[in-house]
């Protein structure tokens, strides 16, 4: 009988408690990579508004 409970305790370790976790993790997991991401794709506006500033500025005094 115990051994019984054991495995059924087991059993639902695995089944029910475990793909719980594995979802909180997935979901972690892809919320920072978004977070990256959007990071990312800031900084690479952030230059490319850099350049043509820079651009403008060149134009500009040449004018």
């Amino acid at each position: 009988m115990l051994f019984a409970l054991a495995l059924g305790s087991a059993v639902a370790d695995y089944f029910l408690i475990e793909p719980n976790r594995n979802k909180k993790k997935f979901f972690l997991a892809i919320d920072e990579y978004f977070s990256e991401a959007k990071e990312q794709y800031v900084n690479w506006f952030d230059e490319i508004e850099n350049y043509f500033n820079k651009r403008v500025d060149k134009i500009k005094q040449t004018i």
